[in-house]
């Protein structure tokens, strides 16, 4: 064995037995700075690097915060309905969207900070942000709702709308008649198509399948275990794992579908289901119960994996996953305690709880940082994100 030769083989065997592993250490969220913005609702366009927020104390104003500058901005609309709400943004078309009313929507240039146009959704009452969605790449944003008309006699219908996302320019529209409850819509950003969870009036609850060029339906998947007619319907789509969660809240399953078959894989159990959110890349679902108020954690098995308790178990309130970490933040609020939790990607366990003089209205996870926007009067607070440190083992 010539000299190379052996120095090559110590090499390998350092390399083989120096193993990069974690520390013991969670990520932790380390407090670097407040800044003066509020608002509900609050949304985060990464075409300007730029929040926005419905602040509304005594009427509305759309309020705008430049990150990068580190400044409030002026509102970029200073008047607006006391209803007004929710927020939605489109960063390819660099358009934010404003729920003016109980049918309009006004939309705002990023670049500009003017006013683009407007529309009314057609006599469908929007109030939840489940009932809006928009797909960026295709350009289109959608609107789903219920319509109540009059012709004889009263009637509702649920009715989806697509408008161009750039335009606001009216595209298609298609309807399902009888049904009850408010719906949800979503979408799978890989094959475009559009899903709406719905209850019929007679009962049941059913996931219809759209295309999302043509509004054409393309097939109705029958929900299982609907005790009541939901008052509210609730859909995560996980378009990496190929999977559809739908549960109606208050209903006791979660029905999770194959987005590829459009067929029911399994239904898991989580009393009085009541929100939700995904982590994308980790495959977990997460389900939160006004019952037990835990948080239910379903596996990339399709099974409940654990559940768990957040702070005294009341109050929860939302959900976000920090998509680059996996970690879940779960905002709450009760007589002892206000603020928000970190729970751990890795064994979903809550590894920190940060007080705060009221409960977060959003968390919002830009890059390494999270901010923590309260509704109106108090100021954000922006989070450093603190990974665990990385350490080698070896001889």
């Amino acid at each position: 064995m010539t000299h190379t030769d052996i120095l090559r083989t110590a090499f390998a065997a350092v390399v083989m037995t120096c193993i990069l592993m974690p520390n013991a250490e969670a990520e932790e969220l380390v407090i670097r700075k407040e800044i003066p913005f509020s608002g509900r609702d609050a949304v985060y366009n990464s075409a300007n690097r730029t929040l926005y927020a419905l602040n509304c104390p005594d009427g509305c104003e759309l309020w705008a915060y430049d990150v990068s500058a580190g400044e409030l901005l002026p509102p970029p609309i200073d008047w607006l309905n006391e209803e007004a709400g929710p927020l939605f943004v489109n960063p390819l078309a660099n358009v934010i969207y404003i729920r003016d009313d109980v049918d309009g929507f006004r939309a705002v240039d990023g670049s500009t900070h003017e006013e683009v146009g407007g529309f009314g959704a057609g006599g469908v009452h929007i109030n939840d942000h489940h009932v809006v969605a928009v797909h960026e790449r295709a350009n289109r944003m959608y609107i789903a709702g219920r319509r109540v008309f009059f012709d004889g006699q009263i009637r509702k219908e649920h009715v989806i709308n697509a408008y161009e996302a750039d335009t606001l320019k009216f595209v298609a529209s298609a309807s399902i008649s009888d049904t009850e409850s408010f719906p949800a819509l979503a979408v799978d950003r890989k094959t475009g198509r559009l899903y709406l969870n719905s209850n019929p009036i007679v009962g049941g609850g059913f996931v219809t399948v759209f295309d999302g060029t043509t509004l054409a339906q393309l097939a109705s998947i029958e929900l299982s275990n609907y005790a009541q007619v939901a008052f509210s319907n609730r859909l995560e789509i996980n378009s990496i794992t190929r999977r559809l969660y739908a549960y109606g809240v208050g209903n006791d399953a979660v029905d999770i579908i194959d987005l590829d078959g459009n067929t029911i894989i399994n239904t898991v159990t989580v009393p009085e289901c009541h929100k939700s959110a995904v982590s994308l890349r980790r495959g977990y679902a997460y389900v939160t119960s006004s019952d037990d108020h835990e948080i239910y954690v379903i596996n990339r098995h399709n099974e409940i994996d654990t559940s768990v308790a957040v702070g005294n178990g009341m109050g929860l309130s939302r959900l976000m996953v920090n998509q680059l970490t996996g970690s879940l933040y779960a905002t709450h609020g009760s007589s002892d305690f206000t603020g928000f939790a970190v729970i751990s990607a890795r064994d979903h366990r809550v590894t920190q709880e940060i007080e705060m003089t009221v409960t977060p209205d959003s968390t919002l996870v830009l890059r390494n940082a999270v901010f923590a926007i309260p509704s109106h009067s108090y100021p954000t607070s922006v989070f450093k994100v603190q990974l665990p440190r990385i350490q080698a083992i070896g001889p």
